[in-house]
């Protein structure tokens, strides 16, 4: 559960014993807030995973006493703006933890330096371009700036030569970073097999397979 005021914001997690433990446990957060908390209803939001899933949530929060109002189809939230990015990055370092070679493709590092987490525009991306390029040429080196960013955000050491322009690069390398330690950290090798949409993945070194995440939608 997510909680934003005017003072910042807070996250807890459980995991539940069972289906009608999760719901008992997010219908008293949703009382709690409503009613201790003085939060409007409208103010608060469930975020299930698939519209089967969604349905039978709504109809259990609705047993228990709170008012659900499901939107109309929208855009998935793994398709939202803010949310595609994040997606792609946890991907990353999964495919990083597990050992996995070339972790990243050149149109998820453009996207994400593009996104709000790197906070580039295109006019930001070429000069970062012609920056990598530049002292790779000064080293002797060949490789083209499609492989030096994607090289330089799962490698963060390697843009510590660049000034200003390469500020965005090193915000998404630092969010990468931070996802490899914490997929490192939880469930070990175990956690590490599972895709971030629930798709076994194969072992380090072995055959992955294609990830497939399925749709979210809000409750």
């Amino acid at each position: 559960m997510l909680e934003v005021g005017a003072g910042g914001g807070r996250g807890h997690g459980w995991r539940p014993g069972g289906t009608s433990q999760e719901v008992a446990l997010i219908a008293a957060g949703r009382r709690k807030g409503h009613l201790l908390d003085r939060r409007p209803w409208s103010y608060m939001a469930v975020i299930g995973r698939g519209q089967g899933r969604t349905s039978a949530l709504r109809r259990a929060l609705v047993a228990a006493g709170v008012p659900v109002t499901v939107p109309p189809a929208e855009v998935a939230v793994r398709d939202e703006v803010a949310v595609r990015p994040l997606l792609d990055l946890l991907e990353v370092a999964l495919n990083v933890a597990m050992g996995q070679p070339d972790p990243i493709g050149t149109q998820t590092a453009i996207d994400t330096l593009l996104s709000p987490v790197g906070g580039t525009d295109p006019v930001g991306l070429r000069r970062l371009r012609r920056a990598l390029r530049r002292d790779e040429l000064d080293s002797g080196g060949s490789r083209s700036s499609d492989e030096l960013l994607a090289e330089g955000l799962v490698a963060p050491n390697t843009l510590a030569m660049l000034g200003s322009e390469g500020a965005p690069a090193r915000r998404v390398a630092k969010a990468i970073t931070a996802g490899v330690i914490a997929a490192r950290t939880i469930d070990g090798e175990d956690g590490l097999r599972w895709a971030p949409g629930g798709t076994p993945r194969g072992r380090p070194g072995g055959a992955g397979g294609a990830t497939r995440r399925p749709g979210h939608r809000r409750g």
